[in-house]
């Protein structure tokens, strides 16, 4: 995320899992560029569900991180972002994942995120 950004969205597909996988966390890797300047962070893990009427998309109760807010270089780690008391997902047929990403920088401020990192039991 560049500098000067309100509310800018980043969407990162959970790929790979399978039928019957159980997430029971998740959080991202990479750090903030702060430069005295303020920056926010926020992500929460979303199921979208394909269903005839109109495919669905719902927040992963308690898969959201508890807001990264910070005027100074950190790292952004599973210290920082990961959710505090996410409740465990099993995918079903017709169900995927993605982390829904949401900053804001400051001027002379950016966010690089350089994976996501996600905790599964497999089926």
């Amino acid at each position: 995320i560049p500098a000067s950004q309100t509310g800018s969205t980043i969407v990162i597909p959970v790929n790979g899992l399978k039928v019957g996988d159980i997430v029971t966390s998740y959080y991202l890797n990479g750090q903030v560029e702060s430069a005295g300047g303020a920056v926010t962070l926020d992500a929460a893990l979303r199921k979208m569900t394909a269903v005839a009427a109109d495919n669905s998309d719902a927040a992963i109760t308690g898969g959201g991180i508890t807001q990264v807010a910070v005027s100074a270089d950190t790292l952004l780690s599973s210290a920082n972002t990961a959710p505090a008391s996410m409740t465990a997902e099993t995918l079903a047929a017709g169900e995927t994942l993605y982390i829904l990403v949401t900053c804001t920088t400051a001027a002379s401020t950016d966010i690089d995120c350089i994976s996501a990192v996600v905790v599964v039991t497999e089926a």
